[in-house]
C-alpha cells in the first residue's frame, strides 16, 4: 500500500524538480494549481489561490502559515517548535 505524501512532501518535490527543471519550472509559473494537483497536493479549499514566488539575492519571500486553531501552545512551546522546523539548536548548553 502506498503512503500517502503530505503537502509538505509535495511541495519539496515540486521545489526540487522546478530546481532541475527549467521547463517544469516555467509551467509552475504559468500555472501552478494544474502542476500542483497534477503532483498530489491536496488544497486546504476548493477555490485556493497559488501564487508562485521565487527568492532571489535581492528578493526574499517569508511565507507565514495559518496557525492551528484546536491547539493551544504557550509562547515558549511554539519558539521551540519552529526552531525544531528550522533545525536551530535552542539548548544553551
Amino acid at each position: 500500500m502506498k503512503v500517502k505524501e503530505t503537502s509538505r512532501e509535495v511541495l519539496n518535490r515540486v521545489t526540487v524538480k522546478a530546481w532541475t527543471n527549467p521547463e517544469y519550472m516555467e509551467n509552475l509559473i504559468n500555472n501552478p494549481t494544474k502542476i500542483l494537483e497534477e503532483e498530489g497536493f491536496q488544497f486546504p479549499k476548493r477555490n485556493s489561490k497559488v501564487i508562485v514566488h521565487i527568492n532571489t539575492d535581492e528578493e526574499i519571500h517569508v511565507v507565514i502559515p495559518t496557525a492551528p486553531e484546536e491547539i493551544n501552545f504557550s509562547k515558549e512551546d511554539i519558539l521551540k517548535l519552529v526552531a525544531q522546523r528550522l533545525q536551530i539548536d535552542t539548548d544553551p548548553g
